[in-house]
């Protein structure tokens, strides 16, 4: 070998190297920045969204599902979808549906780490890969404020219709008494009727026989 060539062989191997490490640096930070995007997306979106492999692993989330789950972010990360919904069988079944591309919506009753009841609205769908599934999104609504308050309009509909059917029944009551105050007027008019013709009659009488005795007095006289 001729020992002139071997630093140009050297300069060409360090030159290849630095491009190798140049393109791995640019393909970390398009990776970086691909990361942030995703990121933001999750961000950008008001309710919970995690993101669960096939295996089972949450291996991204959005800091919306502090409010949601009441789970502290970083705890979120690498927690089993079943140690979340504490291996509730009917969030399982949708899982599984989802990795095989039917969506799945859920209402459910969920429990935080501090004993709070909520009501969350589910939503899993698949995340695809090209043409291959490589895990499932799952978005969650907290629905606790909202059936509160159709808990109310539907105690306040409750009560708005008593209400009404207990003025129908006074209504109602009102309409029999008025019914029946006509009736003793009717009567009452009738009975004042018979009373003013037996006052006429027996003034009638009364005028017929003070003249019958008036006639034989007078020839008496």
């Amino acid at each position: 070998m001729d020992p002139s060539r071997k630093p140009h062989n050297q300069d060409i191997s360090c030159i290849s190297r630095r491009e190798d490490c140049l393109r791995e640096q640019q393909r970390i930070r398009d990776l970086e920045l691909s990361e942030a995007r995703y990121q933001n997306l999750f961000e950008a979106v008001a309710d919970a969204l995690i993101s669960v492999d096939r295996g089972g692993q949450i291996n991204r989330s959005n800091s919306a599902c502090e409010q949601v789950f009441g789970w502290e972010l970083k705890s979120l990360f690498g927690t089993a979808l079943s140690t979340l919904f504490q291996a509730d069988p009917e969030v399982e079944q949708a899982y599984q549906k989802a990795l095989q591309g039917t969506g799945q919506v859920l209402e459910l009753p969920f429990v935080w780490p501090s004993g709070k009841l909520v009501t969350l609205a589910l939503q899993l769908s698949a995340i695809f890969d090209g043409e291959d599934i490589s895990g499932v999104l799952v978005m969650a609504h907290d629905l606790t404020n909202e059936k509160a308050r159709e808990l109310e309009r539907s105690q306040l509909h409750e009560k708005i219709q008593t209400s009404h059917q207990q003025l129908e029944e006074k209504a109602q009551a009102l309409e029999a008494t008025q019914l029946q105050l006509q009736q003793a007027m009717a009567k009452q008019e009738k009975a004042n009727a018979e009373l003013r013709e037996i006052g006429r009659i027996k003034s009638d009488f009364i005028g017929v026989a003070s003249h019958e005795l008036r006639t034989p007095l007078t020839f008496l006289f």
